[in-house]
């Protein structure tokens, strides 16, 4: 948990915790959510160019492949184009595991997250007021 977070740290009294102080770490969270909600959606803008990369190499290899065909009926083993096409299949392997490490990382960071902000809701504890309004 964020020490920043921590709802021991607030000074309590009489009739529970310091509403100031409850405040600001309402306040200090609030700001946490906000910035955790501006890294998800840069990160999914990320995950979304991959994808479209993704999206855009079969493509781009059907195009690769068919080209030997259409100039010569058949390529041969030192065609550079059959070398394009091995370097494009390593790359869309390459960039499919990068999506798989990156959707387990946002997916592990989330639950990390949500698992500190549930933490920190349980830990505080309600204000105690006085029933006679005083």
């Amino acid at each position: 948990m964020p020490v920043d977070l921590d709802p021991s740290q607030l000074p309590s009294g009489m009739f529970g915790y310091s509403r100031p102080a409850v405040k600001r770490l309402l306040s200090r969270a609030d700001e946490r959510i906000k910035q955790l909600i501006n890294d998800n959606h840069q990160l999914r803008m990320q995950l979304e160019a991959r994808e479209k990369q993704l999206e855009e190499a079969p493509k781009t290899l059907a195009k690769i492949q068919a080209e030997p065909q259409a100039y010569s009926g058949k390529a041969d083993k030192t065609d550079p184009a059959r070398g394009r096409l091995h370097e494009l299949r390593k790359e869309i392997e390459r960039l499919e595991r990068e999506k798989d490490r990156y959707l387990d990382d946002l997916r592990t960071m989330m639950e990390r997250h949500l698992m500190d902000l549930t933490e920190d809701y349980e830990r505080i504890e309600p204000v105690k007021t006085n029933p006679k309004g005083y």
